[in-house]
């Protein structure tokens, strides 16, 4: 005769996984470097947070990016949100209202209302699905008059840094490039150690203390993007309307340094090019190329804000050599990119 089987034991639940949301908060609480960061900037830091991980749909809507692309935003806003908590402040209550950005001014969410979204959507979806798989290094968006001259004459307007900082831009192009502040504290040797770096408890010790570096110069600037995305599209507003992607980075670096040469010479300028480095002012957020480097000693005119994160940016940078100000933007034409990029009309 066949043996009875046991009768299975009440399910214990405690040996299953926890949402990650509780690790995170967890995680938070053992290490709450939010301590004493004014409450304002909770609803700053959210709000960036957020931004990176917005997408569009293929209807045009405002969606969130699922996992694990916006796992690391995810992880952060838990911490956010763990901080107003202990402070009594649970969502949203904590979201002060002065420091929410006016969003039916946005550029992002006026592309969605007006349809922009969706254009962009479909015609990056198109070409994806037309060329298959293709190769591109850098891409620069913009108004389509403007790519086309990029395209086809290489004309490139180049900035002076302090242009960006300017309330006529919207959220995704306005910065103050000549600046950054990080929360922390000065160590003996003069070092800024940013609040998360320091052991949990140090921040009562040693007050969280803004400390802001500043660019000692102007510099100029031209900006691209490192990923090809309808989201791009809508985060730069609806006037953004085509881009032109560059297949061969070797030769557009070689044609952008002989063309600007004239303009900024060897011995007046350095040029230098790379991807951005975004940088957390608190230090919590990993997404610093080399993890022993401290911010204090990143160069600002290749670093900004994490807010920024979801653009990839590619930047070339023309610094003087010696303190200056006042520098003037400069149109340059390096010559037809039609051999080595295209360009994506909406």
């Amino acid at each position: 005769m066949m043996a009875k089987r046991p009768k299975p034991n009440k399910l214990d639940e405690s040996k299953f996984a926890k949402p990650r949301y509780i690790w995170w908060e967890k995680e938070y609480l053992e290490h709450s470097y939010m301590h004493l960061l004014p409450t304002e900037y909770l609803t700053e830091r959210f709000i960036d947070l957020l931004s990176n991980t917005l997408m569009t749909s293929a209807e045009g809507k405002v969606g969130i990016q699922s996992a694990p692309v916006s796992l690391m935003w995810y992880r952060f806003l838990q911490h956010v949100l763990a901080e107003a908590a202990t402070r009594g402040l649970p969502y949203p209550k904590f979201l002060n209202k002065k420091f929410v950005p006016n969003w039916s001014k946005d550029g992002f969410f006026t592309s969605v209302k007006n349809k922009h979204s969706r254009r962009a959507f479909e015609t990056v979806s198109a070409w994806a699905e037309e060329t298959g798989v293709r190769q591109f290094s850098v891409i620069k968006y913009g108004k389509r008059e403007h790519m086309e001259r990029f395209l086809y004459t290489g004309e490139v307007l180049i900035r002076p840094s302090t242009t960006y900082d300017d309330e006529k831009l919207n959220r995704a192009q306005r910065d103050d490039e000549n600046s950054f502040s990080i929360f922390g504290s000065r160590t003996s040797n003069g070092m800024v150690v940013p609040v998360s770096d320091l052991p949990n408890g140090l921040g009562d010790t040693y007050s969280m203390t803004t400390f802001v570096f500043t660019s000692d110069r102007d510099y100029m600037l031209y900006c691209m993007g490192g990923t090809l995305s309808a989201t791009l599209f809508s985060q730069f507003g609806q006037a953004y309307d085509a881009c032109v992607l560059v297949r061969d980075m070797k030769q557009f670096v070689s044609r952008m340094t002989i063309g600007t040469k004239d303009y900024f010479p060897h011995g007046d300028f350095v040029h230098r090019h790379c991807r951005t480095t975004y940088v957390d002012p608190l230090g919590a957020i990993p997404l610093i190329p080399k993890p022993n480097e401290k911010v204090g000693a990143l160069p600002i005119p290749f670093i900004k804000h994490f807010r920024y994160a979801y653009q990839k940016e590619y930047r070339f940078v023309w610094v003087p050599t010696t303190p200056r100000r006042n520098l003037k933007e400069v149109c340059v034409s390096i010559g037809t990119l039609e051999d080595i990029a295209e360009i994506i009309t909406l």
